[in-house]
């Protein structure tokens, strides 16, 4: 087998709230989904998306996307997201979801 480069463009948005203080979403065509914020760094990849990887951001549950973060979370550190990560990051992601909706 060879190596493969795959060059593509990152989508990147950051959402900033007054309570719950800011969040940088980035994201590929290819299905990876990468989180800075106050909260913490997370990312989580998927590959069976469908046709749009955008499209299916904007239709899954923030309970689902937690969930995926939190895998990769207790993966790295051996521990359960705390409730007012999953909250914050809730919030922040349904923010991010209410923006990709109106740009679709």
């Amino acid at each position: 087998m060879s190596v493969r480069i795959i060059e593509s463009t990152t989508t990147t948005i950051t959402v900033l709230h007054p309570e719950k203080s800011f969040a940088v979403f980035c994201f590929t065509p290819e299905g990876s989904l990468f989180i800075d914020s106050d909260w913490g760094f997370y990312g989580h990849r998927w590959r069976g998306f469908g046709e749009s990887f955008k499209d299916f951001l904007c239709t899954i549950s923030d309970e689902y996307f937690i969930n995926k973060l939190g895998i990769n979370y207790f993966h790295d550190t051996g521990r359960q997201l705390c409730d007012s990560r999953k909250e914050a990051l809730s919030i922040l992601f349904n923010e991010f979801k209410k923006y990709l909706k109106k740009c679709t």
